[in-house]
């Protein structure tokens, strides 16, 4: 397995610093959780790190609420609904 890892990201926008020095590494393939309090950053940093998505990379994004910006052209966007709440889309149906 390849190890991804990013080191001291930063972003910001009108000369606000979202992001400062962030660093993490995990294997390819391997499934992580972005956890934190609301406006800690997790989507900001989902945003930046998927501009780093190659355009033959496959992504699945799965939403309570449509904050992300992946603009990748393989992606797959999941989101709740009225009708379908985050445990349908969550289900394994065998």
């Amino acid at each position: 397995m390849d190890l991804i890892s990013l080191s001291n990201v930063s972003f910001g926008y009108n000369d606000n610093n979202l992001l400062d020095s962030v660093s993490f590494a995990f294997n390819d393939n391997e499934h992580i959780a972005i956890i934190g309090d609301n406006g800690s950053g997790k989507t900001t940093l989902l945003n930046v790190l998927s501009s780093f998505i190659g355009n033959e990379e496959r992504i699945i994004t799965i939403e309570d609420t449509r904050e992300l910006n992946c603009t990748a052209p393989n992606k797959v966007a999941l989101f709740t609904t009225d009708y379908v709440d985050m445990d349908s889309l969550l289900r394994k149906k065998y």
